[in-house]
């Protein structure tokens, strides 16, 4: 795995963790709907597995 991919892979995991961030504080708000709060649910999941992958193509680029 070459330097650059290295950088971007973890680019893209801070922006992953930002956006769960984001998603997360919304989740705070005073009288959140629960179809907003599935949704928000679903966006965290959606972006943990995104999460796993850039980690699974890391390591694999480390082997």
């Amino acid at each position: 795995m070459s330097g650059h991919h290295v950088r971007a892979s973890f680019a893209s995991l801070t922006c992953l963790f930002e956006d769960m961030h984001a998603v997360a504080v919304e989740g705070q708000q005073s009288g959140l709907p629960i179809d907003l709060a599935r949704a928000l649910i679903g966006n965290v999941r959606e972006r943990l597995l995104m999460v796993e992958r850039v980690l699974a193509s890391m390591e694999a680029g480390l082997l």
